[in-house]
C-alpha cells in the first residue's frame, strides 16, 4: 500500500484529499503545518518511510519551500508534490529550488494527483514491468513469460518472484 504525507493548513481540503486517497486504497498521513510535517517524518521513518509528501506554500509556523529545504538538507530523498494556489513561473521555480518532484496549482483534479503520486511511488520503488536475462523475458504487466517463442502465461504467485527478487 501506497503511504503518504499530505502538509495542508486547509483543514476541509486536506479532509478531502485523505478521504480521496483512501479510496483510492493510499494511506494518507495529515500534518497541518511543515513543523508538524517534519515530526511525521522523523516518527514515520523509524516504521516505514513515506513513498511521497504533498507540500503546501502558504501554513503557519513553516512553508512548504522551507520544510521541503530541510527535508533535502537532512538527506531525505522522498518526492515530494507540491499543492498550491502560487501559479507564477517564479513560484514554480523557487519550488523546484528547494527540491521537489512535482507541482500542481490549486484547484486541482483528483485523478491528476493519483497519476502523478503513482508516478512518483512506482518510480522510487524502482517498479520493473518488464525483465530479460539470459534468452527469457518476462512481461509483469501482461503476466506472460517468453522464451524460444513459446508463452507462458503466469498465475498469481509470480506476484511473489517479483515483489522479492525484482524490488
Amino acid at each position: 500500500m501506497t503511504l503518504v504525507l499530505l502538509v495542508e493548513d486547509d483543514l476541509d481540503l486536506a479532509t478531502t484529499v485523505v478521504d480521496y486517497l483512501e479510496l483510492e486504497n493510499i494511506q494518507c498521513d495529515h500534518a497541518p503545518n511543515g513543523i508538524a510535517g517534519l515530526q511525521f517524518i522523523a516518527k514515520q521513518k523509524l516504521v516505514r518511510p513515506y513513498d511521497v509528501i504533498i507540500l503546501d506554500v502558504n501554513m503557519p509556523r513553516m512553508d512548504g519551500l522551507t520544510m521541503c529545504k530541510q527535508l533535502r538538507e537532512q538527506g531525505i530523498s522522498t518526492p515530494v508534490i507540491m499543492l498550491t494556489a502560487r501559479d507564477t513561473l517564479d513560484d514554480k521555480l523557487s519550488g523546484f529550488e528547494v527540491g521537489i518532484d512535482d507541482y500542481m496549482v490549486k484547484p486541482f483534479e483528483m485523478l491528476e494527483l493519483i497519476a502523478r503520486l503513482k508516478v512518483l511511488t512506482n518510480r522510487r520503488r524502482g517498479l520493473i514491468n518488464k525483465f530479460s536475462q539470459h534468452g527469457l523475458t518476462v512481461d509483469f504487466t501482461l503476466k506472460t513469460a517468453v522464451r524460444n517463442n513459446r508463452v507462458l502465461h503466469l498465475c498469481k504467485s509470480y506476484y511473489y518472484v517479483k515483489k522479492n527478487y525484482f524490488s
